[in-house]
């Protein structure tokens, strides 16, 4: 019977032992597979940026010419009209071009910065009230309420072009849905800093939530579907994150983090 028992006793820990190692086994494959569908995914995001990045360099180098046309159109008419009002609109007409122009100069003296590493570290209050002036001047009908919640020493963050850009798109996208009373709150801890910013719009429709920040997918007729993709994609490489919820009184709310001391240069 000893004998019995010893024989049933070796094949349950046999069995249990094979069970074990298969279970692990088929786990350690779920993971592989899991980690290929996800370079897979990276890999198609990254060609749709390319993709993009390509036909905004293009853009923006057949842009230059036209922009100097209007430039120099506006003030011909400026300088053979006189009535107030027309002065007035053609005043606008000149600081929106001379924007786009100021853009399309960033733009290459952002790429230049990037080649050659030279990003300059600076508060992030500094950052952001520049970041709302540039935007303020691009958007002058908008009006915004900015309060700052953090305490303490105010963090440092060195924040590459496209990171600008990205918090400008997210300005952007808030402003379309309802360019009064914005809400921007600046706030921060010991690991990150977080940029809040309210609008009183319709707010994020539950059927669409999921499809939000995809490329080439808007809610917006006159829309392109790619400012909240890049954004992303930008606030990624700082290692950071984008989220967009409805706000339970109203509107919505996007929320973008980054971890304090943020360069660009990090992946998740």
């Amino acid at each position: 019977n000893m004998q019995i028992y010893g024989m049933w006793l070796s094949f349950a820990l046999a069995a249990a032992v094979i069970t074990f190692f298969a279970a692990k086994m088929a786990e350690e494959l779920r993971r592989q597979e899991q980690l290929r569908a996800e370079r897979r995914e990276e890999g198609l995001h990254d060609q749709q940026l390319l993709a993009v990045a390509t036909q905004a360099a293009g853009a923006a180098h057949e842009l230059g010419t036209p922009l100097a046309t209007m430039s120099v159109l506006i003030k011909e008419m400026r300088q053979d009209h006189s009535d107030p009002l027309l002065q007035e609109d053609l005043g606008v007409l000149q600081e929106q071009v001379q924007q786009c122009k100021q853009t399309l100069q960033q733009l290459v003296r952002a790429a230049e910065a990037n080649r050659r590493l030279v990003i300059d570290e600076q508060d992030v209050t500094d950052w952001l009230d520049q970041a709302l002036n540039r935007w303020h001047l691009m958007r002058p009908e908008a009006s915004y309420r900015f309060q700052r919640l953090g305490q303490g020493t105010v963090p440092s963050l060195a924040p590459p072009p496209d990171l600008t850009q990205a918090l400008l798109n997210l300005l952007n996208n808030a402003a379309d849905a309802c360019p009064e009373g914005l809400e921007v709150h600046l706030g921060w801890d010991a690991e990150e800093i977080c940029i809040s910013i309210r609008d009183h719009g319709a707010g994020v429709p539950p059927a669409i939530a999921e499809q939000i920040g995809k490329p080439f997918f808007t809610t917006k007729g006159k829309g392109f579907g790619l400012g909240l993709f890049l954004s992303k994609a930008s606030v990624t490489r700082a290692g950071g994150s984008v989220k967009l919820y409805s706000h339970e009184e109203g509107g919505t709310l996007t929320e973008l983090r980054l971890p304090r001391g943020a360069r660009g240069d990090k992946h998740e």
